[in-house]
């Protein structure tokens, strides 16, 4: 028989899928003695920061964030991929896994927010941690992973600017300056 023979070659394993994350929007509270945070599970932002040693017209503590933010301004923490602006949207808009925990660290006690986010071409973990032992002390730090990298730069945005935004009116005259990064 002159006929080839053919072979049938199985196509290749599909790869394992990662479990997409799914959450519900939800409020994360870190309260001490000095502030309380309100974190967003939505970008894994600060979305309320007041002191509570501070009083502005017998109202309560001093609100450091605003309650309207531009949309070109970007809320506290959110994430900034140059070169990469629809993934930094993309990032910003996730509903995040949250999980809060007490730690030990080189700064002493904390408490930690963690924000994570998965699905097959994105993982994301987004930690941010109040120093307790160091008054108004926190860290922040993000790692992504898209597409199998990690993008050139991540950076975190601080801004608009803190600030009592009751007494002072709040002005955007100079755009949030990203004050940290990763990479």
């Amino acid at each position: 028989d002159t006929r080839k023979k053919e072979t049938l070659t199985p196509p290749p394993a599909p790869l394992p899928e990662l479990p997409t994350t799914q959450a519900a929007r939800i409020d994360t509270v870190v309260d001490t003695d000095l502030y309380r945070a309100v974190l967003d599970n939505r970008g894994g932002t600060l979305k309320r920061f007041v002191l509570k040693r501070y009083h502005d017209n017998h109202k309560g503590g001093v609100e450091l964030v605003p309650t309207i933010i531009p949309p070109e301004v970007g809320t506290f923490l959110s994430v900034s991929t140059p070169g990469n602006a629809d993934l930094a949207k993309e990032i910003n808009g996730l509903l995040f896994a949250v999980k809060k925990s007490t730690v030990q660290g080189a700064q002493g006690r904390g408490i930690q927010v963690q924000f994570s986010y998965q699905r097959s071409d994105l993982q994301v973990v987004k930690t941010i941690t109040f120093w307790t032992d160091q008054p108004y002390q926190a860290t922040a730090e993000c790692a992504i992973q898209s597409q199998g990298k990690a993008p050139e730069k991540t950076y975190l945005r601080l801004g608009p600017g803190l600030t009592d935004h009751d007494l002072v009116p709040a002005q955007y005259v100079i755009p949030p300056q990203i004050v940290t990064f990763s990479g």
